[in-house]
């Protein structure tokens, strides 16, 4: 008898900055299922940071940009999507490791699509805006709820959920995934403007989604 792959989804489709925060998620959910095959589900934009992280095992791409009736785009778009890629994968553990976003549905509807035994996420009630804005819609989506309500930074509020499955987090540093390649274009750069790594501090600004976050 085969022995049947266990899997692991994690749908991502947010931003680049949010996306830095999971670094720490992603390392310690790979120490903590070691067994497990993970798929990650992310914005196009995302592709070429995701792609090189050695804690995941797939990445898909799904763009969540709807510019009218969001609420039925999503719907139909986010099930054509797993029927397409998801069919026959068969997922144990579906996790959305949003704390109190109001712009999860194509994760909440990818989630559920899945068909996954354990859908994972927070409460709905750990935050006042995204509890009267969904009105208990987004925990019928979830038959694991963290209702963990202490304010955290991102990063330890996604680890904090990791926590609620029964795993232990240790090291909440963050990642950046990099390629031959990049290390060749920085050397490259510094050879160009001959720039001396060993004596020249560098202050790297990654610039947001919104002009009043910058």
């Amino acid at each position: 008898k085969v022995k049947r792959q266990k899997r692991i989804l994690v749908t991502g489709t947010d931003a680049v900055g949010d996306t830095v925060c999971r670094s720490a998620f992603l390392r310690v959910l790979r120490r903590s299922y070691p067994e497990y095959k993970i798929t990650y589900v992310c914005h196009p934009s995302i592709k070429n940071m995701v792609e090189t992280c050695p804690y995941i095992d797939e990445v898909f791409l799904y763009d969540n940009r709807v510019y009218k009736r969001r609420f039925l785009s999503n719907v139909k778009r986010s099930f054509v999507f797993i029927r397409r890629y998801f069919r026959d994968r068969n997922y144990e553990i579906a996790i959305v490791p949003y704390y109190d976003s109001i712009g999860i549905y194509p994760d909440m509807y990818i989630s559920w699509f899945s068909g996954a035994d354990k859908r994972i996420a927070y409460d709905e009630c750990v935050n006042e805006e995204m509890h009267d804005y969904f009105m208990g819609v987004h925990d019928l989506y979830f038959n694991r709820r963290c209702c963990h309500k202490e304010g955290k930074h991102e990063v330890e509020s996604q680890l904090n959920l990791l926590e609620f499955m029964g795993n232990k987090v240790g090291d909440s540093s963050l990642e950046l995934w990099s390629t031959d390649d990049d290390k060749m274009a920085v050397d490259n750069l510094f050879s160009h403007y001959n720039v001396d790594e060993r004596k020249t501090g560098i202050v790297v600004v990654l610039s947001s989604s919104s002009r009043t976050k910058d």
